[in-house]
């Protein structure tokens, strides 16, 4: 337990966010209806926002990668939840929120089933606010305008954000 403590700290200060931005609730509202059909609920009234470089650094040395799928115990839901609920405790910001939706195959169109995954805003270099999608079980994340990742497209119905 003790070399996970120091390897947490370790992390922690390779991952420093180098700039963080707030913005109310309203803003991160309205960034999130860029989707049709979803449904949306922020639990704080400010949020504040890395620069996309930093959460490129947090992602990259995330530790919620480590942890073992167990079908119903800790599937998809509990990584969305985890990744979630550390970014806040490790790194003072609150950019990260729990999606679930539907997924569909990208090449069939079928139904593939529901699933949870993580959405979150940073900002670019340009100075303007963008919204991803990101699998914490993957690693991988896309454009949330674009709704995909890899061969999944993903429809979300709710996002929990606090």
């Amino acid at each position: 337990m003790f070399s996970l403590f120091k390897f947490i700290l370790k992390v922690m200060k390779r991952t420093k966010v180098k700039k963080k931005y707030e913005l109310t609730a309203k803003q991160v509202y309205d960034l999130l209806m860029e989707r049709p059909n979803v449904q949306v609920w922020l639990w704080d009234s400010r949020y504040v926002i890395p620069d996309f470089e930093s959460m490129m650094k947090i992602i990259k040395y995330d530790v919620v990668r480590w942890h073992q799928y167990r079908r119903e115990v800790y599937d998809c839901d509990n990584f969305a939840v985890s990744f979630a609920g550390e970014i806040p405790f490790l790194y003072g910001v609150n950019n990260v929120g729990i999606v679930l939706g539907r997924v569909y195959d990208v090449r069939t169109g079928q139904f593939l089933g529901y699933h949870a995954w993580n959405v979150f805003i940073a900002m670019k270099e340009d100075g303007k606010l963008y919204v991803y999608m990101y699998e914490p079980q993957s690693k991988m994340f896309s454009s949330y305008k674009v709704g995909r990742i890899g061969n999944w497209r993903y429809e979300p119905l709710y996002i929990l954000w606090g």
